[in-house]
């Protein structure tokens, strides 16, 4: 009896997996059965579910993974599957996803084309973290892709993190592919570049490292992009272009958004000597004509709070 409680049946242990209430105790139960669960196992991951509702095939590749039967997870990534229907479809993604994250628990360069043949076809996040592990350049353009997709972005940041400066080279060139060339910006287009300017503020950036065509990103007409190129590009501009940059900086407080605001407002202060006189020009010409709380122009707003924070900084040095 005891020997029978440790180790389920097998139809015991599948019943309970399929369970929706119980199935993560039935994924420990069914691990327990061995390789005598994978046919079952198998049959259940492969099996379709025009409903959408992949808790279920969800616990077979966890068991298959618990089993280390990876070669059966492998052929399920590879088996093309001519879905049609978007919520039946949702529920594949969501499997596809466990079972590329189950094989990167114990990465195998053999997985490494295969991953990058499902990066190309259907990119997802777990297949996007799957690849990560391996740090492989070649992913790369995968990645960088990858960042223009609100759901897909956190995965590709991370994979583009762990190659570290092996990813500036692609990042800069990435940050300057703009879709299209000419006229307005496509939203994805935009999220990518942004995501990969905020990438590339956590890496250490070589005057070198940097193209004549970066400088211009200072003026690109997206304020994130601006300020973040800004950021970046600093530290390696002359004493006049560090003026230019931080006056471009004041003309996207008319469209920032509050946490823009507040970076752009760092900037200023930070130096503020260099346009202390276009600010006050600013400000001198400024008559407010509308309530505060309906303005969404920050322009002077902040540049008020700038003077302030200036001039506060300017006396406790005096006093100091």
């Amino acid at each position: 009896m005891l020997e029978t409680a440790r180790h389920p049946d097998v139809h015991t242990a599948l019943a309970r997996l399929r369970s929706l209430h119980d199935g993560d105790m039935g994924v420990v139960e069914t691990i327990s059965c061995g390789d005598a669960a994978i046919p079952e196992l198998k049959e259940i991951l492969f099996s379709r579910e025009p409903s959408g509702i992949y808790e279920t095939r969800r616990h077979a590749v966890e068991a298959l993974a618990g089993l280390h039967a990876f070669d059966t997870l492998r052929e399920f990534l590879s088996t093309h599957r001519d879905i049609r229907d978007p919520v039946e479809q949702t529920g594949e993604d969501a499997v596809m996803n466990a079972a590329a994250r189950a094989l990167a628990r114990a990465p195998d360069t053999r997985d490494l084309p295969l991953l990058l043949q499902l990066a190309q076809e259907r990119p997802l996040a777990g297949v996007i973290e799957a690849l990560g592990k391996f740090r492989q350049p070649a992913a790369l353009p995968y990645f960088v892709q990858a960042l223009g997709d609100d759901f897909l972005r956190p995965s590709a940041e991370g994979a583009i993190t762990r190659l570290g400066r092996r990813a500036v080279r692609s990042l800069i060139h990435a940050a300057l592919d703009r879709d299209p060339l000419v006229g307005r910006e496509f939203s994805s287009s935009t999220a990518r570049r942004r995501s990969v300017l905020r990438l590339l503020t956590e890496l250490p950036i070589r005057r070198e490292d940097l193209p004549p065509a970066f400088y211009r990103l200072i003026e690109d007409e997206d304020g994130w992009i601006g300020s973040l190129a800004t950021d970046l590009c600093l530290p390696h501009l002359s004493a006049q272009q560090v003026v230019q940059a931080v006056r471009s900086a004041i003309r996207h407080l008319k469209t920032a958004d509050d946490l823009l605001a507040h970076e752009i407002e760092d900037l200023l202060v930070a130096h503020y000597p260099l346009v202390a006189s276009d600010i006050a020009e600013m400000l001198a010409q400024h008559r407010e004509a509308l309530p505060v709380w309906r303005i969404t122009d920050h322009t002077y707003l902040t540049l008020e709070r700038v003077k302030r924070r200036a001039n506060k900084n300017d006396s406790e040095a005096e006093h100091g």
